[in-house]
């Protein structure tokens, strides 16, 4: 194995099944997603939302929960009702990445 590989062992369900860290959401963390919202200025926000297909609000705070629930219906169809990244077990983590790899 090389060594680029071994620093970048899958760790979550989101880097097993290889979700696009570059969609609109730019994650599939709500945590990691909620702090980018907090960074963004209204007109940011009001721009994102138009981005992933939502009518804007002109109310901040409505917006945000609007723009997270979006997020999370989103990241749950993607993984079958996961709504976030979830450390995957050990014993179960290797089990997976053997499964995988026969598609190879």
């Amino acid at each position: 194995m090389k060594e680029s590989q071994k620093k970048s062992k899958p760790k979550t369900l989101s880097d097993i099944a290889g979700y696009p860290k570059s969609s609109v959401y730019k994650t599939s963390n709500v945590e990691e997603y909620t702090d980018s919202l907090e960074k963004m200025s209204l007109s940011d926000m009001q721009n994102h939302a138009i981005e992933v297909g939502l009518t804007p609000s002109s109310e901040r705070t409505h917006l945000k929960k609007t723009l997270i629930r979006e997020f999370k219906s989103k990241i749950s169809a993607s993984f079958g009702g996961m709504s976030e990244d979830q450390p995957m077990d050990p014993n179960k983590r290797e089990l997976a990445l053997k499964i995988m790899s026969r598609g190879k």
